[in-house]
């Protein structure tokens, strides 16, 4: 065996792996650069989606606070036109009853303005 040729092949074969190491290790650069301007973009990602997530929060925050205050004014114009109602229900009763005492007295007048009953004239 001749030992310059096989000196030769190693040595050949030992740059040919030196080349294909040193295309590894930029490969594995450029991933890694790809990797963080990836992890950049989700970090932006998160960020925004965090944003937008408060304020979504505030407008519901607002959206219920002032759906609370609508309730509450609402129960309090319900109770307004119930205590009106009371009262015009009240007045009505009066009323009847006043129209029903007027109406027995236009009636006894009524009454009192008929001839006689015993047919004379």
């Amino acid at each position: 065996m001749d030992i310059e040729n096989t000196i030769e092949f190693i040595l050949s074969h030992q740059a040919n792996a030196e080349v294909q190491m040193e295309k590894f290790r930029e490969g594995m650069a450029e991933l890694r650069t790809a990797i963080a301007a990836q992890a950049e973009v989700q970090a932006k990602g998160y960020a925004q989606h965090e944003l937008i997530m408060a304020k979504i929060d505030a407008r519901l925050d607002r959206a219920i606070r002032l759906s609370v205050q609508d309730a509450r004014a609402q129960r309090k114009r319900n109770q307004e036109f119930d205590e009106k109602m009371t009262q015009l229900s009240a007045a009505q009763l009066v009323t009847e009853e006043k129209m029903q005492v007027t109406e027995e007295k236009l009636q006894r007048y009524l009454d009192s303005l008929k001839p006689g009953g015993n047919g004379h004239n």
